[in-house]
């Protein structure tokens, strides 16, 4: 009863959410959108990084929108600050109502900017840099970070083919993240706002059309597998079951998206991640094979799949995380490999959310991934027994 009662009270929190990032204004406390950009903002923003220079005027280039609007701007500086950048990246409020709503029921832009605040600064080769920040209410917000790409970085696209150091290098990164805050403590005290799955802002939302996705998914005209088909389904048939089994084990800090669309190499190899709007505490092989799952190319995946876990588990080892053998982190990520398979699922019955090209690549490989690994059998035994593994 009392686990219906806190269903049904975080499903009318989220209505209301729901609600506020449809309607087309909601207050705020500063500017939530490109447009409301002003020199003076921007001076203001970058002063602390970038002492000595004023700028004059800006525009705004390289625009794309989704679950959220995005920037390059280009600056033009009054002023000889030590190296003053030419442009920064601006994420701001998206424009459509839909992704608007879906980013104010989840509390993505909310996540994004506590992960700046409390999280980036333990962690800075695995993100940007943050030079300023607003938050608002409904899924409008406002973030000025680092352009990347100003210094020879490179931000790749979901559909690319991305060659194998590329993957190695964000392996190094998630081993960075989780290593610090494996089953660490400070969930209970100044972390407690990264909350477990199923006690994230709009989880029963999110579970709710997942499962609405999937049925999509299903009755369209897709060629899927028949023993993915029967995943699919048993992911709807025991949603709540799994959701709970799945937070079992020691709990990191995840990322929660890793897709490679969300990933950024440096000139010098190392890489690391944007868009931290879904971090929450799991198994850090949820984030492995969640990028795995949806990044690499097919061959490049059942080529070196278990390598890059075997990196992922020595590089925690070599950072005092002595918990994870290579075969249990196997079957783990034989069973997580399922949360790749739900997010190409929604991104495909979910128009808007990718671009149609990275939807399909993305798809074509989540597919094949669950088929090869048969996360059916991985996910059925782990039901029967009542663990992960």
């Amino acid at each position: 009863m009392l686990a219906r009662l806190q269903r049904a009270g975080a499903y009318a929190s989220g209505f209301g959410r729901l609600t506020l990032g449809l309607f087309p204004w909601a207050p705020s406390s500063g500017p939530v959108s490109a447009s409301a950009i002003t020199p003076a903002l921007l001076t203001k923003a970058l002063g602390d990084s970038f002492p000595g220079g004023r700028i004059r005027s800006f525009e705004a280039v390289d625009a794309t929108s989704g679950t959220t609007n995005r920037h390059r701007l280009r600056l033009d500086w009054d002023g000889h600050g030590v190296g003053l950048p030419e442009t920064i990246f601006l994420k701001s409020t998206a424009l459509v109502g839909r992704n608007r709503a879906l980013s104010a029921v989840l509390r993505m832009t909310a996540n994004e900017l506590a992960f700046y605040r409390h999280v980036r600064d333990e962690v800075p080769l695995v993100a940007p840099k943050a030079y300023g920040m607003v938050d608002g209410r409904g899924g409008r917000f406002l973030l000025l970070l680092e352009d990347l790409g100003a210094g020879g970085g490179v931000t790749p696209r979901l559909a690319d083919e991305l060659e194998l150091a590329h993957f190695e290098a964000l392996i190094d990164a998630l081993a960075l993240l989780h290593a610090t805050f494996w089953d660490s403590p400070r969930f209970g005290s100044h972390l407690r706002w990264v909350k477990e799955q199923t006690h994230r802002p709009g989880y029963p939302m999110l579970s709710a059309l997942f499962k609405a996705c999937r049925r999509t998914v299903l009755r369209s005209d897709r060629p899927i597998p028949e023993r993915v088909r029967r995943l699919t389904r048993l992911l709807s048939k025991e949603r709540w079951t799994l959701a709970r089994l799945f937070e079992q084990g020691p709990r990191t800090f995840v990322h929660g998206d890793t897709h490679a669309g969300n990933s950024f190499a440096r000139p010098d190899g190392s890489a690391g991640f944007l868009d931290w709007q879904v971090v929450h505490q799991a198994h850090g092989v949820r984030d492995v094979a969640y990028m795995l799952g949806v990044s690499m190319s097919t061959e490049l995946r059942r080529s070196h799949e278990r390598s890059l876990l075997s990196r992922y588990v020595t590089r925690l080892a070599d950072r005092g995380v002595q918990d994870l053998q290579e075969t249990t982190a196997w079957e783990l990520y034989r069973i997580f490999a399922v949360d790749a398979w739900d997010a190409v699922v929604t991104t495909a019955a979910f128009p808007g959310l990718q671009p149609p090209e990275n939807v399909e690549r993305a798809f074509a490989r989540g597919v094949q991934a669950v088929d090869d690994l048969d996360s059916l059998a991985a996910v059925e035994a782990a039901l029967a027994r009542g663990s992960l593994v």
